[in-house]
């Protein structure tokens, strides 16, 4: 069963835009730990001691089903990656090991906080959204009034003291 506060969880990852982030993660941690059990689990198959005895059924199936996740969840992985309107990634970059860096540089991070901070022609402006310093239209998640609402009642309930 879904407890109330893995539900809270969710409704702030999905509030907050970040529930791709958590499926990136997630399924890339769960496509490699499947991975790496579908090697294990080959590699105790080609061994001589397996084959001496044969190669129990039930062990190849395993195998068969554990690599067959392993590619469920790397397309899921992928698939998120797509979805996250944080950082773009193209095919080259989906498909082409270390072809996309995994930060940008602390002064290219830096720089929109530092501008807001810094800059004459935006001393004046509050409560607005930017990135990359330019003015951006926030989600529309982010602008409803309800869904603020909802997620302010939960960071209580998240933060109240006990």
């Amino acid at each position: 069963a879904v407890t109330p506060r893995a539900w809270s969880w969710l409704l702030v990852a999905t509030v907050t835009g970040t529930l791709a982030w958590f499926i990136t993660r997630s399924s890339g941690i769960m496509a490699w730990v499947l991975a790496t059990s579908s090697i294990i689990f080959g590699l105790a198959l080609s061994t001589r001691l397996v084959r001496k005895k044969g190669v129990p059924a039930w062990l190849n199936s395993l195998h068969r089903y554990l690599g067959t996740l392993t590619l469920v969840f790397t397309a899921v992985h992928l698939g998120a990656l797509v979805a996250d309107n944080w950082v773009h990634f193209g095919a080259a970059d989906l498909f082409v090991p270390l072809a996309h860096p995994f930060a940008i540089p602390a002064d290219r991070g830096a720089a929109t906080s530092v501008f807001l901070a810094t800059a004459p022609t935006v001393a004046r402006l509050s409560g607005l959204y930017f990135f990359r310093k330019r003015e951006r239209q926030p989600s529309r998640a982010a602008r409803n009034p309800d869904l603020a609402a909802r997620l302010w009642d939960v960071s209580e309930q998240l933060t109240a003291a006990r």
